[in-house]
């Protein structure tokens, strides 16, 4: 009897979930954001606006993709291992792949705010934000 009410007691102790709730980072900065087309891919290149110690600095990202949809959920700012001290942005290339010519919807995800973006993508790309907010388009 003992070792059934302590199998049980050990299952409840580990199925149970935990209340606390997973604490989204936050990106201390605002990203601006420009488009590039090499080699035939068009791709989004993203920079913090803030300037970190070392010029070395990368934005983490996951880019989801449906049809002509596409959400970039910016998720941190990570510190290299090794860095080159220098006073820059943090930034990432985003591959978006080959495009075929078009209008593509753009979610952009930073700190819980969503800016929504109109990418055309035709000989050259362009990326357009109808109202500024915490992800820029880079001038």
């Amino acid at each position: 009897m003992r070792q059934v009410l302590l199998i049980i007691l050990t299952f409840l102790l580990f199925s149970c979930e935990s209340d606390k709730e997973d604490i989204e980072k936050v990106i201390d900065s605002d990203i601006l954001v420009s488009t590039l087309i090499e080699s035939e891919n068009v791709y989004i290149e993203a920079e913090t606006v803030k300037e970190y110690e070392c010029i070395t600095y990368s934005i983490e990202y996951l880019l989801e993709t449906d049809n002509n949809n596409m959400t970039i959920h910016f998720t941190d700012v990570v510190k290299p291992d090794g860095c080159f001290h220098a006073f820059g942005p943090a930034e990432t290339k985003i591959n978006l792949g080959n495009l075929e010519a078009g209008d593509y919807s753009v979610m952009f995800k930073l700190n819980g705010i969503t800016t929504e973006a109109n990418l055309t993508v035709n000989t050259i790309s362009t990326l357009s934000i109808s109202k500024e907010q915490n992800v820029r388009i880079k001038k």
